[in-house]
């Protein structure tokens, strides 16, 4: 059926060694062997109320006494690491307080060139460096209020945008990985080739703790004053999976399992708490899909993905948001596959750094 639940690690009759038979048993014989044969059923049928009851006992209570959405903010988490692969921002501060420019100090020698398209919509005028390959900052040009600055560069070149007047800086920016263009979110230069990072710089608000905001309608930040409810976390994130997976990755289709179970029994604890490290749910957990269930209100807790509480089902409004999703779930599998369109030089050949390849590895 549709039900997806855990293995337990149990003997069935038919796995335990039988007494072979003697060739011409003697009646005592037989008794004996009779005799073997019920011990051995009834300590395979301990056994199996053991396992199984130990196997339960495994299980503890799901955390969470409250049936309300936990928040976003593990959502906002893992969007701030799974988006760090192809992008940082990292913006002083108003207080003064020192941060960390999240690079070392010099460029790399690139492989992978990007395409830098940013707009000042502030009042003040920027400069704009390059940090060299001996960690030297190299002035690029200074944008005037409502300017645009444009530069071919490599992935994993810093750079660094200062107040003209003051030295005061604003941002450190890194691009660290060629963003696959979606007909909904393109990310082509004009030349149609390479990989482009756009995005605007603008003033705080009042109550920001930065000296300035960004604008980056691909991969929005902060996360939290951007997608800051669920429908907003979920709508990215299957934009964001349209990048990275194909329609017909059979993880999607346990993935709708798992959240058919939860609609249909939403009084049922098991399926509402789920071992990571489960195979099935493992492929899920690790792919960008942990975000919708992030989205949706699952928190981890040790070994488990659990939602909701223990003591009671499933509110409604809570079952309405996990309906929400699995029904956007099928909309995002039944459209073409974005990444047979024509992508950025580097998009598909897994550099995400420069000298690197997937995830870090030299090659």
């Amino acid at each position: 059926g549709d039900d997806i639940k855990e293995e337990n690690d149990v003997k069935t009759t038919e796995e335990v060694t039988r007494t072979p038979r003697s060739p011409s048993p003697s009646s005592g014989s037989k008794t004996k062997q009779s005799s073997i044969k019920s011990a051995s059923s009834a300590a395979v049928t301990a056994e199996l109320t053991t396992t199984t009851t130990a196997s339960a006992a495994e299980n503890p209570r799901i955390q969470a006494t409250s049936n309300g959405h936990p928040g976003m903010a593990a959502f906002a988490h893992w969007y701030e690491v799974e988006t760090s692969l192809y992008r940082i921002y990292t913006l002083t501060r108003k207080d003064g307080a020192e941060v960390v420019p999240p690079y070392i100090p010099h460029s790399y020698r690139g492989t992978v060139d990007i395409f830098l398209h940013v707009t000042n919509a502030t009042n003040h005028m920027i400069n704009v460096f390059w940090v060299d390959y001996k960690g030297k900052h190299v002035l690029k040009g200074t944008m005037r209020p409502n300017q645009t600055f444009t530069q071919t560069t490599w992935i994993d070149h810093p750079w660094v945008f200062e107040d003209a007047n003051d030295q005061r800086v604003y941002l450190y920016y890194v691009p660290y990985r060629v963003i696959p263009t979606l007909p909904t979110a393109p990310t082509l230069s004009p030349d149609g080739e390479t990989g482009m990072h756009k995005f605007r710089l603008l003033p705080p608000n009042a109550n920001d703790e930065f000296n300035i905001a960004i604008e980056d309608r691909i991969m929005p930040f902060p996360a939290m004053t951007h997608l800051h409810q669920p429908l907003y976390g979920i709508t990215w994130t299957l934009t964001h999976m349209s990048r990275c997976m194909t329609t017909d990755d059979p993880s999607v289709d346990t993935l709708q399992k798992y959240l058919t179970n939860i609609i249909k029994s939403p009084e049922s604890v098991k399926y509402r708490q789920i071992r990571i490290a489960s195979p099935r749910f493992k492929a899920i957990w690790e792919s960008p899909m942990r975000g919708l269930l992030l989205a949706v209100g699952f928190v981890e807790q040790g070994r488990f993905a659990e939602l909701g509480c223990h003591d009671f089902p499933l509110s409604r409004d809570r079952v309405q948001e996990v309906a929400l999703l699995s029904y956007l779930l099928s909309e995002w599998k039944s459209k073409p596959n974005a990444l047979s369109l024509n992508q950025p030089q580097g998009a598909n050949d897994g550099f995400g750094r420069a000298g690197f390849g997937r995830a870090g590895t030299i090659n």
